[in-house]
């Protein structure tokens, strides 16, 4: 019940507040409190991120946007809701929690494993442009509503596979590399690479070759698919300043807690 106390913890803080709004925050308390049998029973907030399945108004820092939980959920019939992601890319702030950002000078982003768009939706708000790759095709039209509600047209989709083994190798036959993506789209350097490829990470660091046009990067690691020491030796080698964080984007030196790495390139 330990993991389950500290995910409430998060997803009612003071950020949840701020990220949410007060109404939708009595919305959510309200939710919960009636998911709560259930939360319990199945030690997860997956029936709360069901029972808050809605357009969903987002204020991250200055920016303010919307997120249709409800289109995503009813088009994406998984064990996982939209809601879910918006606690933790929004609420949890898990790409950007460790990284001092100035976004007026975020311009090109890549963003890889964009699922139904929701880290997309937020840097189209202030990059030029990005390149938001995401293999599984059944998630693009939840992506694509997401950016519509906000008037974005600032992206495009890239339904190609990047990587190595991993969860999805093979469910996708067409094969891509970011140096090939940078290529495609005209980018000189990558001011902001997302990666969220399910294992992949590992067999995309064996061949990566364009680190040193990466400013900041965010990776949400897959332990079961690699030997992350590999992927941390290879960007420090590379220039890059790295901090290691746990499932609950709090910093880590234990090797098997590690859920993101964050790091910057220092040269």
């Amino acid at each position: 019940m330990k993991k389950i106390f500290k995910r409430i913890s998060c997803t009612f803080g003071i950020n949840a507040f701020l990220t949410l709004g007060a109404a939708q925050y009595i919305i959510l308390l309200i939710n919960f409190m009636i998911a709560l049998p259930q939360v319990i029973c199945v030690k997860s907030l997956r029936p709360l991120h069901k029972r808050m399945s809605r357009i969903t108004r987002i204020r991250f820092g200055e920016y303010v946007f919307f997120i249709d939980c409800k289109y995503s959920d009813e088009i994406i019939q998984e064990d996982s809701f939209a809601f879910g992601a918006v606690v933790e890319l929004y609420i949890e702030n898990c790409y950007f929690k460790h990284h001092e950002v100035d976004f007026s000078q975020i311009k090109n982003v890549i963003d890889l494993g964009a699922n139904r768009g929701l880290f997309s939706c937020l840097v189209a708000n202030f990059c030029e442009k990005v390149v938001c790759v995401e293999p599984q095709k059944h998630f693009h039209n939840a992506l694509i509503r997401n950016m519509a509600i906000n008037r974005r047209t600032n992206y495009v989709i890239e339904g190609s596979f990047v990587g190595g083994e991993g969860k999805l190798r093979g469910y996708n036959s067409n094969i891509t590399t970011i140096e090939e993506i940078m290529q495609k789209n005209n980018f000189a350097a990558v001011d902001f690479l997302k990666i969220d490829i399910e294992g992949s990470e590992f067999g995309l660091f064996e061949k990566i070759s364009c680190l040193e046009k990466i400013r900041y990067l965010t990776m949400e690691v897959h332990r079961d698919y690699g030997d992350i020491s590999k992927i941390i030796n290879k960007l420090k080698g590379s220039g890059f300043s790295v901090i290691l964080c746990d499932n609950y984007c709090d910093i880590t030196s234990k090797p098997g807690a590690i859920n993101y790495i964050y790091a910057y390139n220092t040269k």
